[in-house]
């Protein structure tokens, strides 16, 4: 899975939404952002755009130029691990 997956799918579960409900915020078939959480197709600039807003993080992190954020918590998480 790609790092674009992983990120929208652990905004989606952090924040309570179901992908049908940020499908109809998007404007979009569940079955296409469900596409999106599984790797199996890309986003359009616009639908990357409106999930930045939509989550309120930068572009960089959905599309993973930084650790994606779902192993960023888990790394914090660790026993004896200092980051904040």
């Amino acid at each position: 899975m790609n790092e674009f997956a992983i990120n929208i799918k652990y905004l989606r579960n952090a924040l309570g939404f179901s992908q049908q409900q940020v499908a109809n915020l998007l404007g979009i078939r569940q079955t296409t952002y469900s596409d999106y959480e599984r790797g199996r197709s890309e986003a359009t600039i616009g639908v990357l755009k409106k999930l930045a807003y939509f989550y309120r993080v930068p572009t960089d992190v959905l599309i993973g130029f930084k650790f994606p954020l779902a192993l960023e918590v888990e790394a914090k998480s660790q026993p004896g691990n200092k980051k904040s």
